[in-house]
Formats: structure tokens, C-alpha cells, sequence
């Protein structure tokens, strides 16, 4: 609709402006003949005859002298001097050779001719001319705005139709998706149940079997969780409250400990108190973990967490070394599935779980921005706004809110 309003609107506007431009050509042509055809006249008389153009067009002419006297006037009006003053007045204000003036409800075009003596204005009534031209604009707004309205309903109808069955198998994948999701938890916990129990009675051969079993039904079982979190995410309301985002990071990564210490990991942390959101707890909790365990499993020893406020936004950020990404990769990171070749040959994953957090921060108003430098580091950045700290009044979702586009940015490729 939008393309076919401005293309409306070049067509009408071509067609008005090429009608008023011929008008206006017309008229200055006129005025231009009627200059050349002048026999001037000192006594106005409309019943005289003459050689003057005045007798076949609205038009007259006014010479004055330096200091804008009139000496000779040549009209077809039966007017005062105070009338021809007036319009001389008028064209004073305009300081222009040419142009157009209005007095009461009659419209004049004028041009300036300078002589070697004197000046002569040459004076044309268009009012017809700029009747036609308000005409024809009004004209074109009672046909554009019922063919808009028109094209408008057609093209709904249409859209509606084709759009339909795509809707339908989108609503229909989406109901798979989850139900199948859902079915297949109860096989694999029972998988897992048994594998465990034959674990405990297996000889060394056995135990290796069964414990690849266990390994690839545990790994079942993330993406099961994986893909329910992503189905429900869509079409569940959120459970808002106002969170404490600083004390969420302290505490994860206090439960990280160990896990650093035994993967001989240093991680660096810059984290700035009483930062809260307005969110979903679980959700939030989910965030910070997908990133956190991301830097975890592709560094090479170091890792960055920082998280500071911005203006009226927090800036939670997780850098790490090691292996990094592609130029090419970055624009499909967020996709569902989509796992560069370098993290494939290396790294184990389904490749949700960046399009979950990505989820999460649209689910919350925010954006996920990543920059990296290929075999060198990588660092994700999401940006939330801030919620005031609020003692006693209810739980408000705050209105400043960042553009829900997801944004994949790029920028300079210089270690921090």
C-alpha cells in the first residue's frame, strides 16, 4: 500500500504540476503578446475600441516612474486610481519581475517591464486559472483516496487468501513442534531411568555402551527442553516482576566456581550494584546462563563479564578468547540450528541457544549485539532498560523501550 500510495501520488502530482505549469506558461505568454501589443490609453474606458489586447483579455497595464507614480494606465476596469495603488502596493511587498498577487478574492498575475523612461506593469486576471488548478486538486483527492481505499480492501483480500495457508502450516509446525517435544519426554526419562539402573549392574564392556546411551539421552533432553522453551516462549505471557540483574550474575557466577577453577578458566568481572530489570526471572536466569556457559565452552582460558549501566540502559556483556566468529557467521548466529563448520568439528550442540537468548531479550525490549575477531574473541553484548528502584508503589513496565529488531552488529576488530 505504501508503494502504491507514492506512485499515486507521483502520477497525480506529475499531472497537477504539468497542468499548472501549462496554465502558467499560458498566462505569462499572454501577458509577454499583450505587452508587445500595447497601445496605451490615459482614460480607462471599457466601451472604447481600440488596438489594445484589454479587449480580449481580463488584462491591463500601469506605467509609473521611478518613484512608482502612475503616469499611464491602459485597462479595461472602470476603477479608481486607489485601486491600481493598491495592487501597485501589493507588487512592491513581492519585489520580484514576476508573479502573483491576490486582492479580496480576485487573483493577478504581473510582470515587470523596464523601459528606458519608465516601467510598465502589465496586470492579468487568473482566477479562472487558479480556480481550475484548486479544482483539479480537489478532484484528484476525491478519485485517490476512494481507488486507495479500494486497492486498499482488494489487496487485504487478496493477502488474506494468499497468506492463509502459510499461517496455517506456520500454527500447524509450531503445534507439532511442541506436542512432539512434549511426547518425547516421557521416552527419553525413561531411557535415562533404565540406562542408569543397568548401569549399576553392568560389567566395564557394558558400562561403556551404556554409557554413550546415557550421553546422547541426556543430550535428547536439552533439545526437547530446548524446543519447548522456544515454543511456549511465542505464545506465553511473561511473568513480569522487577529483578535485581546485578544479584542474578553474582550469584551464577558464584556457582561457577568450581567449574572455572577446574577448567583452569580465569574470568574477570566488573559488575555494578542495584541494576534491575522489569522481567521474567526464569527467563532472565536463562539468559545469563546460555551466555556465560557459551564463553565457558569456546574460550581458550579467558573471560570478561561485565555489567554497567548506560544512560537509561544496563549493558550486560560476556567476552571470552578462543576460537571467535566468522565475518560470514555473524548475521545467522541468532538462527535456530545454525552452527558455524569451525563449531561443529569442535564443539557439541544443537545450536538453540542463542536463538533462545535472542528470544528472551525481544521478549523483554531489548537487543543482543555481538562483535568477535575471528580465532581471537568473541563478545555478546545485551542491552535492557533499566527499572527504578521502587519501594512501595506497584510494578509498572517501564516506557522506555529499545527497538525490538534483533540487531547483528559488527564492529571495530580490535582486541579490548
Amino acid at each position: 500500500m505504501t508503494t502504491v500510495s507514492c506512485l499515486m501520488l507521483l502520477f497525480f502530482s506529475g499531472v497537477f504540476f504539468f497542468t499548472y505549469h501549462s496554465m502558467d506558461q499560458n498566462t505569462t505568454n499572454i501577458i509577454d503578446k499583450g505587452y508587445n501589443a500595447h497601445t496605451s490609453q490615459t482614460v480607462p474606458n471599457p466601451d472604447e475600441t481600440g488596438e489594445s489586447f484589454s479587449r480580449f483579455t481580463p488584462a491591463f497595464s500601469v506605467d509609473v516612474d521611478p518613484e512608482k507614480n502612475i503616469i499611464i494606465v491602459n485597462s479595461y476596469l472602470n476603477e479608481d486610481s486607489r485601486f491600481y495603488e493598491t495592487l501597485l502596493s501589493l507588487v512592491g511587498e513581492e519585489e520580484r519581475n514576476l508573479g502573483i498577487i491576490k486582492r479580496e478574492n480576485t487573483y493577478w498575475k504581473y510582470k515587470i517591464f523596464n523601459n528606458v523612461d519608465n516601467t510598465r506593469i502589465v496586470f492579468l486576471d487568473i482566477s479562472k486559472d487558479m480556480q481550475i488548478s484548486q479544482n483539479l486538486l480537489v478532484l484528484f483527492l476525491w478519485i485517490a483516496l476512494p481507488m486507495l481505499l479500494v486497492i486498499y480492501l482488494i489487496s487485504r483480500s487478496f493477502a488474506d487468501r494468499a497468506i492463509k495457508p502459510i499461517e496455517d502450516a506456520y500454527s500447524k509446525q509450531k503445534e507439532f513442534i511442541g506436542d512432539a517435544s512434549h511426547e518425547l519426554k516421557t521416552p527419553v526419562a525413561i531411557i535415562q531411568t533404565n540406562v542408569s539402573l543397568m548401569l549399576a549392574n553392568a560389567n566395564e564392556e557394558t558400562k561403556k555402551w551404556l554409557l554413550y546411551i546415557q550421553n546422547e539421552a541426556f543430550k535428547m533432553e536439552n533439545l526437547i527442553r530446548d524446543l519447548l522453551f522456544l515454543t511456549r516462549s511465542e505464545s506465553a505471557k511473561n511473568e513480569f516482576t522487577i529483578l535485581s540483574f546485578s544479584n542474578i550474575v553474582k550469584e551464577y557466577l558464584i556457582s561457577l566456581e568450581a567449574v572455572f577453577f577446574e577448567n583452569n578458566i580465569e574470568c574477570a568481572t566488573d559488575i555494578e550494584e542495584d541494576l534491575q530489570v522489569y522481567g521474567d526471572a526464569e527467563k532472565i536466569k536463562n539468559l545469563i546462563t546460555i551466555l556465560i556457559d557459551n564463553a565457558i565452552k569456546y574460550t581458550d582460558g579467558n573471560i570478561v563479564i561485565n555489567l554497567k549501566r548506560e544512560s537509561q540502559n544496563l549493558h550486560f556483556s560476556v567476552y571470552n578468547t578462543g576460537i571467535g566468529i566468522k565475518k560470514s557467521d555473524m548475521k545467522r548466529i541468532f538462527d535456530r540450528f545454525y552452527r558455524a563448520d569451525n563449531v561443529k568439528q569442535t564443539k557439541e550442540g544443537s545450536g538453540l541457544g542463542l536463538s533462545i537468548a535472542n528470544t528472551i531479550v525481544k521478549g523483554h525490549k531489548g537487543k543482543i549485539l555481538v562483535d568477535s575477531l575471528e580465532k581471537k574473541w568473541a563478545r555478546f553484548t545485551v542491552v535492557l532498560p533499566i527499572t527504578k528502584t521502587r519501594k512501595t508503589s506497584p510494578l509498572v513496565e517501564p516506557t522506555k523501550n529499545i527497538s525490538e529488531e534483533r540487531s547483528v552488529i559488527e564492529l571495530n576488530y580490535e582486541e579490548p
